[in-house]
């Protein structure tokens, strides 16, 4: 294993390297106002599992310094979090499901290239991808594993939430077969649980059937979720 910090297209990414023929690459990204290895602590647990992977973890195009100045902190698009929170405050889900952030398309355009390039450089077809993320992440995982050319191996959707419900519906259509695995925290703050369970049915009513892990905390990922989804890997090679 070798991790190392690389510059693949627009976006710098912490890598961690399989030793050997690489089987899956794993993109995973962080949420809001978070640094960006944030999630090189998953990638290193996912290590554990699946050995013949490597890890990217690629750093949100946005600097949140101002507003976090003691933090590494980025973001994938600005968020107004004072309006965010009085939606869900006030129970607006449906604003909230059908929102499509400004930002988000410019987001998944680079991820989308970034991952082009990783494909071609470690020659792992675009099929062999794992596409995660949290909260924020994982809302763009989301989008980019459902607007891909190809589909992924696998969405893996941690604390994340519904959003572009139009969008993804269209699109969700024509990944049936893909696999997700999605956890979510039954005392989230942040993202309300709630919509952790209309984003799993809404999954379901386009076709798809994912692996769903209800865990009683809030807006982490805790080891619990992480045994889960090692049983989840274990069956990427299994028929759907």
């Amino acid at each position: 294993m070798k991790e190392i910090a690389s510059q693949i297209g627009s976006l710098t990414c912490h890598l961690i390297e399989a030793a050997g023929d690489v089987s899956h690459i794993f993109v995973l990204c962080h949420g809001f106002g978070a640094g960006g290895t944030d999630l090189v602590p998953v990638g290193r647990e996912l290590f554990k599992v699946l050995p013949s992977a490597h890890y990217a973890m690629p750093q949100g195009p946005i600097d949140l310094s101002e507003m976090f100045p003691l933090a590494d902190a980025r973001t994938w698009w600005q968020i107004e979090v004072g309006h965010v929170a009085k939606a869900i405050s006030s129970g607006q889900m449906t604003e909230i499901q059908e929102s499509v952030p400004e930002g988000l398309a410019s987001a998944r355009r680079k991820l989308l290239a970034t991952i082009d390039l990783l494909s071609h450089q470690y020659k792992v077809p675009l099929n062999n991808f794992i596409i995660g993320g949290f909260s924020q992440g994982a809302m763009l995982a989301s989008d980019v594993a459902l607007s891909m050319e190809e589909a992924p191996a696998a969405l893996l959707i941690l604390s994340g939430t519904l959003i572009c419900k139009n969008r993804w519906e269209r699109l969700a259509q024509k990944r049936q077969d893909l696999k997700v695995f999605q956890c979510h925290g039954t005392l989230d703050p942040v993202l309300p649980y709630s919509n952790a369970v209309a984003m799993r049915e809404f999954l379901e009513e386009q076709g798809l059937k994912p692996d769903f892990f209800a865990f009683e905390d809030q807006h982490t990922i805790p080891m619990s979720a992480l045994d889960k989804l090692t049983i989840f890997l274990k069956t990427l090679s299994e028929p759907t």
